[in-house]
């Protein structure tokens, strides 16, 4: 099964995700979902933004996945 790596400004699609990694030889799907809460240091919230350099992350993700697959096997 390959590495599924994506970097979207999109929101994501928790179902589409598990669909995604979904297989027989799979043992389980952890997914971690969090919420912005309506105020910080007595300020508003009402969204988070995150920034990346694309290129970079997808390269330090791969760095991981090898990682993981020569410790653990694939």
């Amino acid at each position: 099964m390959e590495p599924l790596i994506s970097i979207t400004s999109e929101p994501l699609d928790r179902n589409a995700l598990v669909a995604a990694v979904s297989h027989s030889s799979v043992g389980g799907i952890a997914v971690f979902e969090g919420v912005v809460r309506d105020h910080a240091r007595g300020k508003e919230v009402r969204y988070l933004e995150y920034d990346v350099y694309p290129e970079m992350a997808i390269k330090q993700i791969r760095t991981i996945i090898d990682e993981a697959q020569r410790r653990w096997g694939a």
